[in-house]
């Protein structure tokens, strides 16, 4: 697990990535301090998704993608899954869960190819989705924050997963 830091919307370090045949299944880890406590320029934004890592089925990093969403919402952190169906976003399908500060919390991504889901493990709850066109070639993805705005202080939380 290492310490990413950003004070715009790449997390640094960052990894050069290759793309990924034939993976089914990525986990990884997530740990939020008191140094990954952030506010947007615009409070508007506080309540969007920051990207926590996971894969996507297009060289668009935001186009075809499962992802862990988190974000520091209402004086907590906060994590859900977060897909990418071909340019939308699906993510209030699903229900939040609070995650503590300095606790590790484990994570993965899964796709069942005998149900056809895509199986989510956040911090030991689990979420389910069908109707996501899983693809043979993937592309990992790291953290990355926001979606329209950036944190007005830098943001560091510490991160690791497998295909990075």
């Amino acid at each position: 697990m290492k310490q990413y830091k950003t004070n715009g919307h790449y997390f640094k370090p960052r990894h050069f990535l290759f793309p990924q045949l034939g993976r089914l299944h990525v986990i990884g880890s997530i740990r939020f301090t008191k140094e990954s406590i952030y506010e947007t320029t615009n409070p508007f934004n506080q309540a969007d998704w920051n990207k926590g890592g996971g894969l996507s089925h297009s060289i668009v990093p935001n186009k075809n993608a499962v992802m862990v969403g988190w974000r520091y919402y209402k004086g907590k952190f906060q994590a859900i899954p977060y897909i990418n169906k071909d340019g939308q976003n699906i993510h209030s399908i699903f229900q939040p869960i609070d995650l503590e500060m300095d606790k590790l919390y484990l994570w993965s991504i899964r796709f069942n190819e005998q149900t056809g889901l895509v199986e989510f493990e956040i911090g030991g709850k689990m979420y389910t989705y069908g109707g996501y066109n899983w693809s043979f070639i993937s592309f990992p993805r790291q953290p990355y924050f926001g979606g329209d705005d950036t944190p007005k202080n830098e943001v560091s939380i510490d991160w690791w997963s497998n295909n990075t």
